[in-house]
């Protein structure tokens, strides 16, 4: 008798790899899965960032020009290139309250992920 060559695979050897493939499948699913949960925590993270960069340039500029802590808010202005901002206790208010003057919440942009904070003009300095 003449034996004849094996065309194809067996029932056990296709079991074995789909079994491995679900394996594989169940393992790295989770990981990628948990990506943009960690792209919103990278945005945050931006943001957190931006808002402490935003304070200290307004601080050191603040008390670069001998801003007074308290009192009307003409006072507590510093110039920017993006206009006059706002500050109490030598940081950036929250929101502008009155007038031209912008407060931490202007600063900041966040459209379409995108961080984006006010460089500093060195010609205002």
């Amino acid at each position: 008798m003449k034996h004849r060559k094996q065309v194809g695979f067996t029932l056990i050897e296709l079991v074995i790899v789909i079994t491995i493939l679900g394996i594989v499948t169940v393992t790295a699913a989770p990981k990628f899965l948990n990506i943009s949960s960690d792209a919103r925590v990278a945005v945050l993270n931006g943001i957190a960032g931006s808002i402490k960069t935003i304070n200290t340039i307004v601080n050191t500029k603040a008390i670069i020009q001998a801003v007074p802590d308290t009192g009307d808010d003409k006072n507590r202005t510093i110039a920017t290139n993006l206009g006059p901002v706002d500050t109490w206790y030598k940081y950036p208010e929250s929101v502008a309250e009155n007038g031209k003057g912008l407060g931490i919440a202007e600063l900041i942009e966040l459209e379409g992920h995108n961080i984006n904070i006010f460089n500093e003009d060195k010609s205002n300095a």
